[in-house]
């Protein structure tokens, strides 16, 4: 039961981490770019402190194996959301450029 609630806090996570680049067309090398703007790093900031101190802050209620199997499935619920998501814009770049 804990594994999901990791995997689904997880992509939403990664859901809103995703969101903080920005993907264009860039016609002169014909290729999509992300850029950050001040929202995205404020995002990824707080994303990056998350994960320096989450041992500390879940290891209150967690403990050995369950915080370990839960990091575990937190983070691959992040990564999968940031994929989902990058891949998503980057679909709708190219979608528009006709590719």
């Amino acid at each position: 039961m804990q594994a999901f609630l990791a995997l689904g806090a997880g992509l939403i996570i990664g859901f809103l981490v995703g969101r903080t680049n920005n993907i264009k067309w860039q016609e002169k090398d014909k290729k999509v770019f992300a850029k950050f703007d001040v929202f995205g790093l404020i995002i990824m900031a707080s994303y990056l402190l998350f994960v320096m101190v989450r041992r500390k802050i879940l290891g209150q209620w967690l403990a050995g194996d369950e915080l370990s199997g839960f990091i575990l499935f937190l983070c691959s619920g992040i990564m999968l959301g940031r994929l989902v998501t990058l891949r998503k814009m980057v679909l709708k770049v190219l979608i528009e450029q006709g590719l």
